[in-house]
């Protein structure tokens, strides 16, 4: 098909090939440009025609004419800039009979919600390259005050109002030529790299091989939850649209197979002292045929590793290789109950339980993967929450499923894989802020919360604190962990 002189036109101003830009839109997708977020730029110019130039570089880095349309910027007219906003967004919307609302809840024999639509639904955000927009953002955390962290594809990280959705500070990754981050947690820094207590935030850069760590500031001062920063106050440090300072903590890892190397790393877990503010080891896991968790220790130094490429389902022991597999251990957990690390192996569409050696303990699910109750499709996230059961974000199956990680039994539930309103378009993480569940949604480029009506004790996360309490607690021979099992268990609906 002879492509259409707009479609010439638009695919030169943004950098991509013809053929590519029409299955992009075809199929709702951003248009890559040559690695940028074209479609997201698009949009944030038509709707800020004299958006500055530096908006425009940081939208469009993979497009070879960013530097030549900087300067022009200004001076384009808006009509011009919401016309090439309308055409490359005009395939972005559900196709006809796709994405509408499905079936809702149901409750199985054994107790187990199955819940399709989601309810009290909330949207924050949506795709472009203006602060509190998103080009498909991957990975979320919250910190000690109370603001939520976001990092998406651009290699942008922002600082939210989870209450208004408002971006407080942003960053960029200093380097990302190779790249995006994928997955990030805050936690306190290692002592060795300042003060005792310091708030960091860890970024598994994966495709620059390597983790960085950042030190978190405090907010905005005129910032408080839930009340909306004015333009004219500190929200920037100056009327250009810039990004914030941040101070880079560390960064260890290089390209490579050895001890302390990584391939693509894709998932960082913390695990704190019983005081919660003391760094006693630092897990990585890597995919990229390297598949692997490797641990270091308090001063980042590396320790020992876990795991190789593959599918089967064999112990390991000792801290050693062994015989674990692993495809894309894409997020690690620390439990302190049963002082123990859940990993979300995601290819493989299960989650296994491990010791913090590495000897495993069991896995959950199998690589066949499923939609029933019980299996995953690609689990991308997993959330401790205060009850001891485990949230798991499943990117395949476009759902949110709460599991008792003793059993393996589901516990319910929540959405289904759509682009609408009350669906989830490519899941990859779950707080839970305020007893709404929070997630992260990369098709979409939305955060969506959603109350799944778990019981009180599950309706808040476990967080660092409690953690240090129950690992302390442990320690003392005081806690005998779940026997129990998690309240909600098969039974009674969650």
């Amino acid at each position: 098909m002879t492509p259409s002189a707009e479609e010439q036109c638009v695919a030169i101003l943004v950098g991509a090939d013809v053929r590519s830009m029409r299955h992009a839109l075809n199929n709702g997708r951003g248009i890559t440009a040559r690695g940028g977020f074209a479609r997201s730029a698009a949009a944030s110019a038509a709707r800020v025609p004299a958006a500055r130039p530096a908006l425009l570089r940081a939208a469009l880095p993979g497009s070879l004419l960013a530097p030549l349309l900087a300067p022009l910027l200004p001076s384009l007219p808006a009509l011009l800039l919401a016309g090439l906003g309308a055409l490359l967004l005009g395939g972005c919307g559900p196709t006809s009979g796709d994405d509408g609302p499905r079936a809702g809840s149901r409750i199985t024999a054994d107790g187990v919600r199955l819940s399709g639509d989601l309810r009290s639904v909330r949207l924050i955000g949506q795709g472009g390259a203006m602060p509190g927009e998103f080009y498909t953002p991957r990975a979320i955390d919250l910190d000690r005050f109370g603001t939520l962290w976001v990092i998406d594809r651009s290699g942008r990280v922002q600082r939210l109002d989870p209450a208004t959705g408002e971006c407080l500070q942003f960053f960029m990754m200093p380097r990302s030529d190779h790249g995006k981050p994928t997955n990030m947690v805050i936690a306190p820094a290692p002592g060795a790299l300042g003060p005792a207590g310091v708030d960091a935030i860890y970024i598994a850069d994966t495709h620059e091989h390597r983790v960085v760590v950042f030190r978190i500031p405090d907010p905005p001062a005129a910032w408080s939850p839930g009340v909306r920063v004015q333009a004219s106050g500190v929200r920037f440090a100056s009327d250009a649209i810039g990004a914030m300072p941040i101070e880079q903590l560390a960064e260890f890892g290089t390209l490579g197979r050895g001890p302390g190397q990584f391939t693509y790393p894709c998932s960082v877990c913390v695990l704190v002292g019983p005081d919660g503010r003391t760094v006693r080891r630092v897990y990585v896991g890597e995919f990229g045929g390297n598949d692997r968790v490797q641990a270091f220790d308090a001063d980042l130094r590396f320790a020992f590793s876990f795991g190789r490429f593959g599918s089967g389902t064999g112990s390991g022991a000792g801290g050693g290789a062994g015989d674990v597999e692993f495809m894309r251990p894409q997020s690690i957990i620390h439990d302190p109950v049963r002082d123990a690390l859940l990993i979300a192996d995601s290819i493989n569409h299960r989650v296994g339980v491990f010791a913090l050696d590495g000897t495993l303990k069991r896995w959950i699910g199998t690589p066949d993967g499923g939609t029933g109750p019980g299996e995953f499709g690609h689990p991308r996230g997993l959330l401790l929450l205060g009850d001891g059961s485990v949230l798991v974000t499943e990117f395949g199956n476009g759902r949110v499923q709460r599991i008792d990680p003793d059993t393996g039994a589901s516990l319910g539930t929540w959405g289904q894989p759509g682009r609408a309103p009350g669906l989830l378009g490519d899941p990859w993480q779950t707080l839970m802020i305020g007893g709404r569940a929070l997630v992260v949604e990369a098709a979409t480029n939305r955060l969506t919360t959603f109350d799944p009506g778990l019981p009180s004790a599950a309706r808040s996360p476990m967080d660092r604190y409690a953690r240090a309490a129950a690992q302390a607690a442990s320690a003392t021979g005081s806690t005998t962990g779940s026997a129990g099992g998690p309240r909600g268990a098969p039974g009674g609906a969650p």
